[in-house]
């Protein structure tokens, strides 16, 4: 059998290709450009709006990863329309005339929106408003996914651990942070509730959600719920260097997101961080995986071993 793969060389997707790998599977995966892949991936060239190039790279596969999206802060709103949603909907089309049997098609559990003083499941779908156009186009690309009839959706939540430094594994970055004595400001009291969820134990979710989810679900791929005052606790006591960290006001922190998105306009590059993320952080998110847990056989670790290993990996 030949796995096809989008997002092979993003956060997530290196560690799932890694674990493939490592069981013998055959892979295939779609780069746009140059990618650096572990040894036995077939690399090929092609593109999510390119649906030619789609058929070609999909030909005699049977199963898809599709975990290539945009997610980056700011650029243009058309950006994310064209990849998330467009991108989304060209697999499925493609992969449905090549007769794929099943697609696992990775979303993020900020579609479910704020938990509030809740703690949401799969059934909890949110249709807005939305914090960033990130979140709207992955609930658009959740639709067409779900209408194709062989889709199987994973919701991951706030993922860390070992792998890119990119913006998709910006917690990470915080705990590399926090360990070195630069992170010494949080959010109004720290009190926004998270979940949070080894890049790993991710990975082996999509496997399990391929071999064991149905098809029409959703499974929510995440961990521990912490207060991110818990989670810089939890930090401090797994390096073994607790920090002093003050509260922010919430509004000074937008109005500094402000400034830089403004210079990163001038600039022509990405801002650091943006209005619509101080938003969405300021937030509870707080998750139940039971489902998983239940269906899929899914078994995150302990949110001390993941900032463990993580931290571990950070001083090799």
């Amino acid at each position: 059998m030949v796995y096809f793969v989008t997002g092979a060389s993003g956060f997530v997707g290196s560690a799932l290709v890694r674990k493939m790998v490592a069981r013998g599977d055959r892979i295939r995966a779609l780069c746009r450009g140059p990618a650096v892949l572990p040894e036995g991936v077939e690399v090929v060239q092609g593109d999510l709006l390119d649906v030619d190039s789609l058929r070609a790279a999909m030909s005699g596969c049977q199963r898809v990863f599709h975990l290539a999206a945009h997610a980056k802060a700011g650029g243009p709103v058309e950006t994310y329309e064209r990849v998330n949603v467009r991108g989304t909907q060209h697999i499925f089309e493609v992969a449905r005339s090549m007769g794929c049997e099943r697609v696992v098609a990775t979303s993020t559990a900020a579609t479910l929106g704020p938990s509030g003083a809740s703690v949401h499941t799969e059934a909890d779908v949110h249709d807005g408003p939305w914090f960033t156009p990130y979140e709207e186009t992955k609930r658009r690309a959740e639709e067409v996914a779900l209408s194709s009839g062989i889709a199987v959706l994973v919701h991951p939540s706030r993922v860390y651990g070992p792998g890119p430094l990119t913006q998709s594994n910006a917690l990470t970055r915080l705990i590399r942070l926090y360990r070195r004595g630069f992170f010494r400001l949080k959010l109004g009291q720290g009190q926004s509730i998270g979940n949070y969820v080894f890049v790993d134990d991710v990975a082996d979710g999509h496997l399990q959600a391929m071999e064991h989810g149905c098809t029409g679900e959703r499974y929510l791929l995440g961990g521990e719920n912490a207060t991110l005052s818990e989670l810089l606790d939890a930090i401090g006591t797994a390096s073994g260097r607790h920090r002093r960290v003050m509260g922010v006001p919430t509004r000074w922190v937008r109005g500094l997101a402000r400034l830089e998105e403004t210079r990163a306009s001038w600039m022509g590059s990405e801002p650091a961080i943006s209005a619509d993320h101080v938003d969405r952080f300021s937030a509870n998110y707080a998750f139940c995986i039971d489902k998983a847990r239940r269906d899929l056989g899914y078994t995150p670790r302990p949110l001390s071993r993941g900032l463990s290993e993580t931290l571990a990996w950070l001083d090799a």
